[in-house]
């Protein structure tokens, strides 16, 4: 299966995995995510890409992106460690894309691992799983589910409990929803989550009137999937019973040890997010 059997969104979470390819290479990584290479190598695709060949501004993109994906994983993969150790032993991945947290963070055998997304995504990652004799460290559900339909009812036929505290994760999801689809999904997973729940989001300013165009942007096709909204997450979240902490990323590379580049986008406001149900 190649690259070409996933489109739009989907297709975005290649991206992702190349990033965390390269991370993973470095000897000063941040994290370590072997799988992320196998998904590229499916894809047809190399991790060596050369950027050198690009004009300043698109590999000033590129790094910047790279940066945001690194920053962001290390950040979430800190979420996670903090609600096992918290006890919680339910995880629910919103728009799971090609993440391995079930593969490569230890969790407990008996801790219940929920990724939800679509059928392309789930067709081409699960080959390359099986392909690679990849397997989980915990019970890990595959939810194959449209979240603009009944995702929730779905999750709960593959085995979800609600009365359980669970942490959610949704990591470069909402910025591809309008406002009223996010609030309608903020709503239904702050329904479905009992005191001491989690949540980790990542979030940004979306609005085109600021937007510094790119000449030869690499990106340009995953930033025409944007949705161009001034949509407060983390205003929402304090509003609705939830305690939310925001991170700066650049933060995130400073405590890592790492120069801190600019890793807000000539597009967007890049913030991490950490949540406890009140």
């Amino acid at each position: 299966m190649t690259e070409e059997s996933l489109d739009g969104v989907a297709r975005t979470a290649l991206g992702v995995a190349m990033a965390r390819a390269r991370e993973s290479e470095r000897p000063d990584r941040m994290f370590d995510d072997p799988l992320a290479a196998v998904f590229v190598s499916a894809s047809g695709d190399s991790v060596g890409r050369n950027i050198d060949a690009l004009a300043p501004e698109a590999r000033q993109a590129v790094v910047a992106m790279y940066h945001w994906v690194t920053a962001r994983t290390r950040f979430l993969d800190g979420v996670c460690a903090a609600a096992v150790d918290d006890g919680l032993d339910q995880v629910v991945i919103v728009g799971a894309g090609l993440d391995t947290r079930g593969f490569r963070l230890g969790w407990p055998a008996d801790l219940d691992l929920f990724e939800i997304d679509r059928t392309d995504i789930f067709t081409f990652k699960e080959k390359a799983l099986d392909d690679a004799s990849a397997r989980p460290t915990c019970r890990r559900h595959v939810v194959v589910a449209d979240l603009m339909n009944d995702w929730d009812t779905t999750l709960a036929d593959a085995g979800f409990d609600n009365a359980r505290r669970t942490l959610w994760l949704a990591e470069g999801l909402f910025v591809y929803f309008p406002a009223d689809d996010v609030r309608r999904l903020l709503t239904t997973i702050t329904e479905l989550s009992p005191p001491g729940s989690r949540f980790g989001v990542t979030t940004r300013s979306v609005d085109a009137s600021t937007a510094t165009p790119i000449s030869n942007d690499p990106h340009a096709a995953v930033r025409a999937l944007w949705h161009h909204t001034e949509f407060e997450i983390v205003d929402w979240l304090s509003e609705n019973g939830w305690e939310p902490t925001v991170t700066d990323p650049r933060d995130v590379l400073v405590e890592a040890g790492r120069i801190a580049p600019s890793v807000v986008n000539p597009v967007g406001r890049p913030r991490l997010v950490s949540a406890l149900r009140s």
